[in-house]
């Protein structure tokens, strides 16, 4: 704690902004997410009163003894009752449930690097001053420093982080660089990162955008610290743990944070999964936030002059809804069927929701759609179509069904014809074939009536010649033996045949 500055000094950002839009009243749980030098935690205090709840989360131990100490300063009997928890705002799950709260009214995030972090040499995270390349938050309970990354990552590694958490146009350079001076001598000190970025980046880009390690300062940072990944779980922990109608403020710092902020409350008020033109809403997906800063507030010149470290900060404020509560559309994030069904049950917050004079103007603009209404015995049910509609309903689908059965047969004659087209061609052609094989055969007979030629054919195949030579009877006359027995008819003819 001594290589800390004397006094943990740091100056809160948007502050009057953030009172405004978190809405506290007295008997309020409000918890800081980033303590840091309780800038607003310590304004906060002041207007929750006796009756609130402050808590307090931090990863720096020196942070929350300086918090602890100046909160301590206020008047026992304007006090809020303090609960100051180490740990990081991604554990906000078991942080809570440690401390044993029902919920919260209001929660604030102040991401990025405090003033006193970037001021004490020994933590690393400052490019003006020569300390050791170390970045990380919680040295108590994180292992990786900067300087393990820059000594250890490949240059595709190394490009990869600094162009993706600092949009570096020179990211494969620097990686380059960074690689080759390694081989070198090992970066132990942020001096020494410092001018291998200088010598990478060539002198007419350096002129303009700030200090040239800027960015790659931020993605190193990002990359000891996984900033991305638990602003998400702490984003997700703290709209859980929100009381309907509490608010989460979030100031961000540079566009990568921004985006996830903006991202997350989006998703959160527009879950519905229905299809674009699917005027209702039938996925039962209802809204969890109501974003309440459609823009970023951003800091006044006046407060940008004073505080030079404000210039990038951009304040967004959502606040949780109530289950089943008013849609801001009738027509898309509308509750589905069940879901409105329960709130008639009175299983909602009222048995005639507020929406109701929202969702009887559907109907004038869509007038084919169902209603839905309470029947005298106070069972909810669906109004049908008007008798009208369903007749004419009915008339088009009858004549549908005609057409579609008068196709089926067209093709079910067309398909027969062509069926006793092709049969009759088959037999065309099996005549055809007949008739050619018959008059084969009456040649073939014709052959066989030449008296000489069978005798010489008998003579040859040792058989014996027929009695009578002018006329020739088939199955009588050529038949004969030889050594080996009957001779058949088909081999007798072949052999005339050969002749």
């Amino acid at each position: 704690m001594s290589e800390m500055t004397s006094e943990y000094r740091h100056t809160p950002v948007l502050l009057a902004e953030c009172l405004e839009q978190l809405t506290l009243q007295t008997q309020h749980t409000l918890v800081d997410a980033t303590l840091g030098g309780a800038g607003h935690y310590f304004e906060v205090a002041k207007r929750l009163g006796h009756e609130g709840t402050l808590i307090g989360i931090d990863q720096d131990e020196v942070a929350l003894a300086a918090a602890r100490k100046k909160l301590e300063s206020l008047p026992e009997q304007t006090r809020p009752a303090l609960e100051l928890l180490h740990g990081n705002f991604g554990e906000l799950d078991g942080l809570l449930t440690s401390a044993e709260v029902p919920g919260i009214d209001a929660i604030l995030f102040d991401l990025g690097v405090s003033s006193v972090q970037i001021d004490t040499p020994s933590r690393g995270f400052s490019f003006k001053e020569e300390a050791p390349l170390d970045m990380r938050m919680d040295p108590s309970t994180q292992t990786q420093t900067a300087a393990e990354i820059v000594n250890t990552y490949n240059a595709a590694d190394l490009t990869r982080i600094i162009r993706a958490y600092s949009d570096e146009k020179w990211a494969s350079r620097i990686a380059d660089f960074i690689v080759r001076e390694r081989e070198k001598e090992p970066f132990e000190t942020s001096g020494q990162l410092v001018e291998v970025i200088k010598a990478a980046i060539p002198a007419s880009a350096r002129r303009a955008g700030g200090h040239p390690a800027k960015r790659t300062f931020q993605a190193l940072r990002i990359e000891v610290n996984s900033e991305l990944d638990v602003l998400r779980r702490g984003l997700d922990a703290a709209i859980r743990w929100l009381n309907p109608k509490g608010r989460i403020a979030v100031i961000s710092y540079h566009s990568l944070e921004d985006r996830i902020v903006k991202d997350t409350f989006a998703s959160m008020a527009n879950r519905c999964t229905c299809p674009p033109d699917l005027p209702v809403c039938v996925c039962g997906k209802e809204p969890i936030l109501k974003v309440v800063t459609r823009k970023p507030i951003l800091p006044t010149p006046e407060e940008i002059e004073s505080n030079p470290r404000a210039r990038s900060a951009k304040l967004r404020v959502a606040q949780k809804l109530y289950p089943n509560s008013e849609p801001t559309s009738p027509l898309r994030g509308r509750r589905c069927l069940k879901c409105r069904l329960n709130e008639r049950k009175g299983w909602g917050m009222s048995a005639v929701p507020a929406y109701t004079r929202a969702a009887e103007r559907v109907p004038e603009r869509y007038p084919e759609r169902p209603r839905i209404s309470v029947v005298p015995g106070g069972k909810p049910h669906v109004e049908t179509l008007s008798p009208a509609i369903v007749t004419l309903a009915r008339v088009v689908a009858a004549a549908l069904v005609v057409l579609a059965l008068v196709a089926f047969a067209r093709i079910a004659l067309t398909a027969a014809a062509v069926n006793v087209e092709i049969e009759s061609k088959s037999y065309d052609s099996l005549i055809d074939t007949a008739r050619s094989e018959g008059s084969s055969l009456e040649v073939a007979q014709s052959s066989l009536s030449n008296p000489s030629r069978i005798k010489s054919e008998a003579t040859a195949l040792g058989m014996a010649a027929p009695e009578s030579t002018s006329k020739i009877v088939l199955p009588e006359d050529i038949v004969a033996t030889d050594g080996s027995g009957n001779l058949s008819l088909s081999q007798s003819l072949a052999a005339a045949a050969r002749s």
